[in-house]
């Protein structure tokens, strides 16, 4: 493979020559008086002063550009993220960088108005959901920064595959993740109770969930509501019954049955008391640390992506394991990018962009200060720095990675609209929640909805 091509700015100085000093001429002297005698020889030429050496100019100081660079996370993102811009700035203190990052709550809606009103940043950090700004034309295809400003060497091709649309790749992959469930070990043993067993059916789990809800103390529940977090978890579930949410061919077999089923086992779940009333699960949106029931201690385990392990880690004294979603022997769960960084399409600044993306992905000391925070790196020899620092929770992400290895087939894209969906999605999840449906019903109008979603692409 070839080397990083090392893309550092040179500083030319130049130096002033002095000026060399001018010599007076010598006074001609007179002409003797004229006569009749044969004719006065002439007076010597007078020397001529050399013209002062000029000095050469000062080459032109590199034009200083500036970027806006845009993410969602935790602190402990943030601060990481901080810290490589830092490293960028002192490596190209040409190009300035503006940071504005936020929690995932209002991201989407901020960003769609900057999007609508030309102002968004410069690099924008993305999900799966990037093929709906694709559809807005709000970002850059980077086919022409590769293998100049953006080095893909050392970078695994499905990754690049996944940004790419009709031959145009969007955006640069961060790091990829997996669903699992996350459990808190301490709390678990603390009760008295086994820990859960990977590999289990949804019936098998359920079971262990309602004998741990027996042993946990009274207001701690076994598994946080995850009904209508996250839809790539119905789209796991659906792909476990051989039910696509949506496939490449731009096609959705997913059926009103299949999202009933779905809704039913929440819905019973939530009977027995294995996850909260629809009041508590109202009071965390399980969207990070600052705002999950597993890190107040309200709840024993959770489903999230294993980027986010290391940060709900570090915001809590109990230690947390992971594990395989039930029934992993279906092979349905998929090895997905976590975010992508793409470049603003109306930017002025795209160079300077590409520069600060390729950095980001390509830079070994990069990945010692990230870790797994934004998923396990796309590049191999930043995974290499990684693994020679890692920690025990690294090492229980690099473990499910392992334990899936053999169960994962390629992903299926994103659901048109995808933010929309993923909204839509969890108001009809919390409507059976708290009693204004009944799961037939909002399977029905689920199912309407994502085929609403799909035939406005």
């Amino acid at each position: 493979m070839k080397k990083i091509i090392a893309l550092l700015l040179a500083v030319l100085m130049a130096f002033g020559l002095a000026a060399c000093a001018s010599q007076a001429a010598p006074t001609p002297a007179p002409a003797p008086a004229a006569t009749e005698a044969p004719a006065a020889t002439a007076a010597p030429a007078a020397t001529e002063a050399p013209a002062p050496a000029t000095e050469a100019p000062a080459p032109a100081a590199p034009e200083k550009t500036e970027i806006r660079v845009v993410w969602w996370g935790s602190d402990t993102r943030h601060e990481a993220t901080l810290k490589v811009i830092d490293l960028f700035t002192a490596a190209y203190p040409d190009i300035a960088v503006s940071p504005e990052y936020m929690g995932s709550d209002s991201y989407w809606d901020k960003l769609a108005t900057q999007v609508a009103g030309g102002s968004a940043p410069d690099v924008i950090q993305f999900g799966g959901n990037y093929p709906d700004y694709v559809a807005k034309d709000a970002l850059l295809p980077l086919n022409s920064y590769f293998g100049n400003i953006i080095d893909l060497s050392k970078v695994d091709k499905d990754v690049i595959d996944a940004a790419t649309i009709s031959g145009n790749t969007y955006g640069l992959c961060l790091g990829t993740n997996i669903l699992g469930i996350a459990y808190n070990k301490t709390m678990i043993e603390a009760a008295g109770a086994s820990l859960p067993v990977p590999g289990a059916t949804w019936e098998d789990f359920g079971a262990y969930a309602k004998e741990l809800a027996s042993k946990l103390p009274v207001g701690v529940y076994p598994i946080s509501d995850a009904s209508g977090v996250n839809t790539n978890f119905i789209g796991l579930y659906s792909r476990q019954r051989d039910a696509k949410m949506y496939t490449s061919e731009g096609k959705s077999f997913v059926t009103v049955d299949v999202l009933k089923d779905f809704f039913d086992i929440w819905a019973g779940w939530r009977t027995d008391g294995i996850i909260p009333n629809a009041e508590i699960t109202a009071e965390y949106s399980e969207e990070g640390p600052d705002n999950a029931s597993i890190v107040a201690g309200k709840a024993a385990m959770t489903i999230l992506y294993t980027n986010q392990l290391v940060s709900y880690q570090n915001s809590m004294q109990d230690v947390l394991d992971i594990m395989p979603l039930p029934d992993v022997e279906k092979n349905a769960q998929w090895i997905m990018p976590s975010q992508y960084f793409c470049i603003n399409k109306a930017s002025a600044v795209p160079d300077s962009a590409a520069t600060f993306i390729n950095y980001f992905v390509n830079t070994p000391e990069v990945g010692v200060i990230l870790k797994n925070d934004r998923g396990v790196s796309v590049n191999s020899e930043v995974r290499t720095a990684i693994s020679a620092t890692s920690t025990p929770v690294d090492q229980k992400i690099y473990n499910l990675y392992a334990v899936l290895a053999a169960h994962t087939t390629p992903m299926d894209p994103n659901v048109p609209n995808d933010q929309e969906f993923t909204d839509g999605f969890k108001r009809i999840s919390q409507e059976i929640a708290f009693g204004q449906k009944d799961t037939a019903k909002a399977a029905q109008e689920a199912y309407d909805f994502l085929q609403e979603m799909i035939a406005k692409k």
